[in-house]
């Protein structure tokens, strides 16, 4: 009982856990059913009612939570549910709409449009690709075009697809809880702005406008990073850019998070407490450090609306709006507890979001961060206050403590990245350590002096010399991408990986009991679970098949590698992708009937058969068969199953096949 009174003050921070394991209970099928749900919130109560006066009653709190948690996520999907109209079958014709937001892409612009009108079909919000002509885009048109304005189009619409297997994104989930009913495209030439929808967002239009004028100075990619960092367009910026910032391990730099909101918002502190010291009158009858708080909040508010609202700088925006009320209150600013309110205000509004890589990463870093600071802060803080401290001194904390901010958030991530990407690199940490002062001393003053500038048309050099920062930042991603160890395959890993992972974190970091530590072996024996030895995937109609080759080549009936394929590249955990008719490898037999594939270089009676007759039978010796290539037919087990749909294989490790598969009942959920 002891035990758990010492922490009695920490209980709170397992209310977002709870709840988010109530979403989790939702949108995994476990409890749907209305009845059941408020069940469970009775039982809580009851609970909490009847033990009110012992621990019994933190027990009925957590069920409380639990059952909010599935309540919040049914009442979400119901209320989308209620106006959305997802398109069955494919569709076309000539559209009137207003436009919500727009991509500039290389070959092609892409719209999010709202209020869609069509001859015989209506939508609430769709996306249409619009291509055209490299050196053909009508700047006239493209001059009146901006979010806000309507428009008439001629488009072909399709139905939102579904995930290929149930490894792979899921479009149809995400896009409903967007909105977008269908997805199509149309030519630039069809366009037609007419007039502008005079109630439409003043942010939305604004965020356009800054974006807009960014581009028209010409700067080339790093233009593009500027305005990615700025507004959060990241469209612009080239594959082979973002390849070197994935490789490097800075991608996250590119996808406006916490890290910039927070700098600007920080900055903007610094900025209104040092100019208001400038009035003796102010500094000696005003609370300057108050003030320029609330004005640091307006600051980071404004930042969130332009910047596009991505759940990260959400997140961000909540703590360090926590963290300057504490400072007008005089509380502690920075705590677990703000973290935990941030949690649960974005999982109550957004329960969808939980499942989303940029908040559970960006909570990751943040929450080992914080318990850090726990710990150091008042070792840390001492030093810098002193004024007899050698600048030196604490030049050199400063960068004790960025390497360490980088090799903590670096840690605290990589298991999220391992379980999305299915890859990590090495080098991420030394990237880091070099990226984030660049941001917080170069990069992102200028973005301040760019829009504050903009107003006024004296954007141009404060945006010229933040390009040359980022023009650095794409050399040092490039650079580091070009090591080895930048790219590590690491496949699918045990179905226990995350649930250790997440359980031993939480347990540490919340408790401050020494029972606190028996977190740590938990978290390092999920690293230590074996992969899944996935060695074949189709996708959903079955139209691609990818088979490992004696685990080094992902085989794909198309020569192309498309986002799907290079999804499954990562799935199996291989560097390769090749096309089946043209490899050439020991592990591939060419037969007159098609070919026999060994997956495992360790175990060759596993085989995989691919047919190109139709009408040839299944190989007796063969695990699997894959009847027609490159348009599958059908995928067929040793005894005789046949495999309908998205699906992925992989061997058990006592060599039997295990299949995992969409199982779910299309009528459970709206958006399937």
């Amino acid at each position: 009982m002891s035990v758990w009174l010492h922490d009695r003050d920490r209980w709170f921070l397992w209310s977002p856990i709870l709840f988010g394991l109530g979403i989790h209970c939702y949108f995994s099928g476990l409890i749907m059913n209305s009845a059941q749900i408020y069940w469970i919130i009775g039982l809580g109560i009851a609970i909490f009612a009847i033990g009110r006066k012992s621990l019994w009653a933190y027990a009925g709190l957590g069920i409380i939570c639990i059952g909010l948690g599935i309540f919040a996520s049914s009442y979400k999907t119901t209320d989308i549910a209620s106006h959305y109209t997802k398109l069955d079958s494919e569709w076309g014709g000539r559209i009137r709409a207003t436009v919500k937001n727009i991509d500039v892409m290389d070959g092609q612009i892409r719209l999010l449009l709202d209020d869609v009108k069509g001859k015989d079909r209506s939508f609430n919000r769709i996306r249409v690709n619009f291509r055209h002509k490299k050196d053909r885009l009508n700047e006239t048109m493209m001059s009146k075009l901006r979010p806000g304005v309507q428009i008439r189009a001629y488009v072909r619409l399709t139905p939102i697809p579904p995930r290929e297997t149930p490894l792979n994104y899921d479009f149809q989930f995400w896009s409903f809880f967007q909105g977008v009913e269908a997805t199509g495209f149309g030519g630039t030439s069809s366009i037609w702005v007419y007039e502008p929808k005079e109630e439409f967002g003043v942010f939305e239009q604004l965020r356009y406008t800054i974006t807009k004028k960014m581009r028209d100075e010409g700067l080339g990619q790093p233009g593009e990073i500027a305005i990615a960092l700025t507004t959060g367009y990241v469209s612009g910026i080239s594959k082979s850019i973002r390849d070197d910032f994935a490789g490097s391990g800075i991608a996250h730099i590119l996808a406006i998070s916490g890290l910039h909101l927070s700098l600007i918002g920080g900055m903007m502190f610094l900025i209104f407490r040092r100019g208001l010291g400038f009035s003796t009158k102010i500094a000696l009858h005003w609370p300057l450090k108050k003030i320029a708080a609330a004005l640091a909040i307006l600051c980071s508010y404004f930042y969130l609306k332009i910047s596009g609202e991505g759940i990260p700088t959400i997140r961000s925006f909540i703590m360090f709006s926590l963290i300057m009320g504490g400072i007008i209150w005089d509380r502690d600013p920075i705590s677990l507890r703000s973290v935990a309110w941030a949690a649960l205000v974005v999982l109550v509004l957004r329960p969808e979001s939980m499942y989303s890589p940029s908040f559970q990463m960006s909570f990751a870093a943040v929450i080992w961060l914080i318990g850090t600071y726990e710990y150091f802060r008042e070792r840390s803080w001492n030093m810098y206050a002193k004024k007899d401290t050698p600048w030196y001194k604490k030049f050199a904390v400063y960068i004790a403590g960025s390497a360490l901010s980088s090799l903590i958030a670096s840690m605290a991530t990589l298991p999220f990245i391992m379980h999305t990407f299915h890859r990590f690199s090495w080098h991420s940490i030394e990237a880091n350590l070099i990226a984030i002062p660049l941001m917080s001393f170069w990069i992102m003053p200028l973005a301040i002096l760019v829009v504050i500038g903009m107003p006024f048309g004296l954007h141009g050099i404060p945006l010229l010399v933040m390009s040359w920062g980022c023009q650095v930042l794409m050399q040092l991603a490039n650079t580091i991408n070009s090591w080895p160890g930048t790219y590590v395959p690491v496949g699918v890993r045990s179905g226990w990986f995350m649930t250790l992972i997440l359980a031993g974190s939480f347990w540490w970091l919340i408790w401050t009991h020494r029972w606190r530590w028996l977190g740590i072996p938990a978290v390092i024996f999920a690293f230590f679970l074996p992969k899944k030895d996935i060695f074949l995937m189709a996708s959903n109609d079955q139209s691609r098949i990818g088979i490992m080759a004696g685990e080094s080549v992902l085989l794909t009936p198309t020569g192309r590698p498309n986002f799907v394929s290079q999804d499954w590249k990562g799935i199996a955990g291989l560097p390769d992708l090749i096309k089946l008719s043209k490899a050439h490898s020991q592990w591939i037999t060419p037969t007159n009937w098609g070919w026999m594939i060994q997956p495992f270089v360790k175990n060759k009676q596993f085989n995989v058969a691919v047919i190109t007759d139709i009408n040839h039978p299944a190989e007796k010796d063969a695990i699997v068969s894959v009847i027609g290539f490159p348009k599958v037919k059908s995928v067929i087990m040793h005894d005789g199953t046949i495999i309908k749909g998205g699906c992925a294989l992989w061997k058990d490790s006592d060599g039997s096949v295990k299949i995992l598969q969409e199982t779910e009942d299309k009528s459970k959920f709206p958006w399937r």
